[in-house]
């Protein structure tokens, strides 16, 4: 879907049950929908222990010895969530909010959100949406691009991507990193 004029997604897409790649790149995007966890569609009858996190470290502070867990998906979850390891949404107009879809998104390996109109991603690392999910979105992120955005500084929680082994931060404000 990339290079069309897509301006919004429908909400069905967190319905779709294999899809491993997606590529939004040049658009119209906005804002990326966040799903309805209490829809019936997204229930499972059991845990999806074969899309286990593997060794993810609890970051919200109720692991403070830093051991590696294991952690499951949560099973209310939309089917999404399970499947999408690559999501390519560059080149949009997406803003600072769009980490409240990104919490649903819990087994990303790849994300590139480079020039959109994000400015801080703080909210990515140390806040939580209500209602807050079972586990951080980012545990299982190796890859992420964020040049080209206007953001001038990081926050020391971005540590906390400890699975993180490329980070792409050219043609941003920034002056210092933590």
């Amino acid at each position: 879907m990339q290079g069309n004029l897509i301006k919004e997604l429908p909400l069905e897409i967190w319905k779709i049950r294999r899809l491993s790649i997606l590529n939004l790149t040049s658009n119209l995007i906005d804002s990326f929908c966040r799903p309805n966890v209490d829809d019936p569609i997204f229930h499972f009858d059991t845990v999806n222990t074969q899309n286990r996190l593997s060794k993810p470290v609890i970051t919200d502070g109720s692991n403070p010895t830093g051991d590696v867990v294991d952690v499951p998906i949560p099973n209310n979850f939309p089917p999404i969530s399970h499947t999408l390891t690559h999501l390519y949404i560059s080149n949009n107009r997406l803003s600072d909010d769009f980490y409240l879809s990104l919490y649903y998104m819990c087994s990303l390996q790849v994300l590139h959100v480079a020039f959109n109109d994000i400015s801080d991603i703080t909210p990515w690392v140390v806040s939580l949406p209500t209602p807050v999910p079972i586990t951080a979105w980012f545990l299982r992120l190796r890859e992420l691009q964020l040049s080209g955005n206007t953001i001038s500084s990081l926050p020391a929680e971005i540590e906390k991507m400890r699975s993180l082994t490329w980070l792409f931060l050219n043609g941003n404000k920034l002056s210092t990193v933590p």
